[in-house]
């Protein structure tokens, strides 16, 4: 095949006294026949299997052509008489950003503001090097990212590789960072100014992302999906106007989270996830879809609604909870709520606002509150089976 191949290139024969034929060229040469051709313009570039008898040491040699995209094709001397491989090692390229200041010639999506003339793809490495700013208003999906000036993503942005970033970072209401695969990974640096608008970071795949050096978050939608994937969190003391999710086996490392303002936490049974580290919810929803959680520190529970859903346990240590029209429930067969540490609740709403309401829902459904000593604008119900267990003082059950 080898002889073929060869005499398709144009190249002459040379024969010489021993069995097996020698062709005579230069390596120069064949390199520019195989690019006139076409022949190197497959990424990586194929070798067919030669089977034809071939002379040790026939060539040793590596060729580097622009449209493999860095692929680096080898064939190495053999001490054999009959090729066994051919080695294909392929490296990721780095498209480097090269736009304008903030404005039309910060659009992600221009191909001009890019080194390598087009718009980076999933196979590249993306450099934004510091005093510029860039904008992503559209889907991409990247390998690698290292950005130490300004990025604002308002599209949706997935990473499969390593993105560190550096220099400011904005993601608007939204849009989405998606960090997916066992190889995904991403981290912002000390130094790093992010600005968090409504936008979401979903870690998902077996993916990390690494938050540690954020003290406090605003505006953020956090989630931790599929087992492997983990978001580090552990300086992080609040979490405001936004919603945490663990699921699916997903992992959130919060060492120091004790606040959460308007937040809507989600847990499944299969989440890790430090509960117990939380001393004020307000303003915000907790959800059990599952597992036993217990919030043993939370001093104040104030205008939040928590759901329990069925087959599920979750205990609350709070001595007195402020709500406004909010409801505190067990909902589906086998569902707990554990208030028995709750000594009263207060509704602060008035007239002008819905009554506080717990309810036991679902056959063997239960809320405990054999503490409760006073309550105050508060709807009592059991529905379906569901049971309400009170202390010394019976409270009027709707």
């Amino acid at each position: 095949m080898l002889k073929h191949l060869l005499t398709f290139l144009g190249f002459p024969q040379k024969e010489k006294k021993r069995r097996n034929p020698v062709f005579s060229f230069s390596r120069k040469a064949v390199m520019e026949q195989l690019e006139d051709r076409q022949l190197l313009s497959i990424t990586p570039l194929q070798i067919p299997d030669l089977d034809a008898p071939t002379p040790s040491a026939l060539v040793s040699s590596a060729y580097s052509h622009p449209n493999t995209s860095d692929a680096l094709v080898r064939f190495d001397n053999v001490a054999s008489a009959q090729i066994a491989a051919a080695e294909t090692l392929t490296t990721l390229v780095s498209n480097v950003w090269i736009g304008g200041s903030f404005g039309d010639d910060s659009s992600w999506q221009n191909s001009v503001n890019w080194s390598l003339g087009h718009v980076p793809t999933a196979q590249e490495t993306i450099e934004v090097n510091t005093g510029t700013t860039l904008a992503l208003n559209e889907d991409y999906t990247v390998a690698n990212l290292n950005v130490g000036a300004s990025l604002v993503v308002s599209g949706h942005l997935t990473i499969t590789g390593n993105a560190n970033l550096f220099g400011s970072f904005q993601l608007n209401d939204g849009a989405s960072l998606l960090v997916t695969g066992n190889d995904a990974i991403l981290s912002f640096a000390a130094s790093s100014n992010a600005v968090f608008q409504g936008g979401s970071l979903i870690v998902a795949n077996g993916a990390f992302a690494d938050l540690s050096n954020f003290t406090e978050i605003t505006g953020l939608n956090i989630s931790a999906a599929n087992s492997g994937s983990k978001v580090d969190i552990t300086s992080l003391s609040s979490l405001s106007n936004g919603n945490l999710s663990v699921t699916l086996g997903g992992t959130v490392e919060n060492d120091s989270l004790a606040v959460l303002n308007n937040v809507n936490l989600t847990l499944d049974a299969t989440a890790t996830f430090d509960a117990s580290t939380l001393v004020v919810v307000y303003d915000s929803a907790i959800t059990s879809l599952g597992g036993n959680w217990a919030f043993s520190n939370l001093a104040l529970l104030d205008q939040t609604d928590v759901t329990v859903y069925g087959g599920t346990t979750s205990f609350l240590q709070v001595y007195s909870v402020a709500v406004i029209g909010n409801t505190l429930e067990a909902v589906g067969p086998g569902a707990v709520l554990d208030l028995s540490n709750v000594s009263s609740i207060t509704d602060f709403g008035g007239a002008d606002t819905a009554s506080t309401t717990i309810t036991a829902q679902g056959m063997s459904s239960k809320v405990k509150l054999t503490s409760l000593e006073a309550a105050a604008d508060v709807i009592f119900s059991e529905l379906d089976g569901g049971d309400l267990l009170f202390g010394d003082i019976p409270f009027p059950i709707v």
